[in-house]
């Protein structure tokens, strides 16, 4: 289950981080991020989740914006597990309504997003794939986010 939690911390988030094998905390390469990232750490931390549990993920890992993932992980004593590129795609896929990794499933923001998730699942790049290797199909008929059915 993937639970999408506001930095409010309510009842329904903090219990299910309490039952979380994982928590993904998501940041950009900006000072506001990495700041939101530490007080997000330091206060999960001090209600008693295990550091083991936390996966840093970096969005729009490749922006020239002065910080890099080196910087990061240096200031904030922690490692970052996946590293998403900054993609155009991202913003189209949202406005289709469909997933990036669907749309446009041999993207470098795809490759990543996939490399993440089968970190939690295990499973491999051949398993999201046909026989041949080949990415899967996407469905014949489309529909569009604002299109009624």
């Amino acid at each position: 289950m993937i639970v999408d939690a506001s930095a409010d911390y309510t009842d329904l988030a903090l219990a299910c981080f309490d039952l979380s094998d994982a928590i993904c905390l998501v940041t950009g390469l900006d000072v506001v991020g990495v700041k939101h990232l530490s007080k997000s750490l330091e206060t999960l931390l001090t209600i008693g989740l295990p550091r083991e549990r936390f996966r840093i993920v970096l969005n729009r890992a490749d922006s020239k914006v002065g910080l890099d993932a080196g910087d990061v992980e240096r200031v904030m004593k922690v490692q970052v597990d996946t590293m998403v590129p900054s993609s155009r795609l991202v913003p189209m896929s949202l406005n289709k309504g469909r997933p990036v990794v669907l749309e446009e499933p041999d993207s470098e923001v795809s490759m990543s997003i996939r490399r993440l998730a089968e970190r939690f699942t295990g499973a491999s790049e051949q398993s999201h794939r046909g026989e041949a290797g080949e990415a899967p199909s996407p469905e014949k008929k489309r529909r569009g986010l604002f299109r009624r059915r």
